[in-house]
């Protein structure tokens, strides 16, 4: 026997939708602008690697901004990212071992 949805049932709904295509949207904008910001520190730094890979972060963001659908999980940040940052900044003088 179908069960009917009372009268609104929707309205709910479609506010949860609206409200996590808005967050997707915020989190693409923060991801644009993080990997748009990491992109110069690293072209500053000569780092191409670094670069290529803000600019895909920035180009997710930007994706994610136009679609409202997530493109990813997290920063993709990994153990021998973190070591090589870790790395970088003793170089510069920034970190002591």
């Amino acid at each position: 026997m179908p069960t009917s949805k009372p009268p609104g049932a929707n309205a709910g709904e479609q506010g949860v939708n609206a409200l996590k295509n808005q967050a997707t949207r915020l989190h693409g904008a923060g991801e644009s602008i993080r990997g748009n910001i990491n992109q110069a520190v690293d072209a500053a730094a000569g780092d191409k690697e670094g670069v290529r890979k803000n600019e895909n972060v920035a180009s997710v963001g930007i994706a994610e901004m136009n679609d409202a659908v997530h493109h990813g999980h997290g920063a993709g940040v990994t153990p021998v990212d973190t070591k090589g940052e870790k790395v970088k900044q003793t170089a510069q003088g920034e970190r002591t071992l």
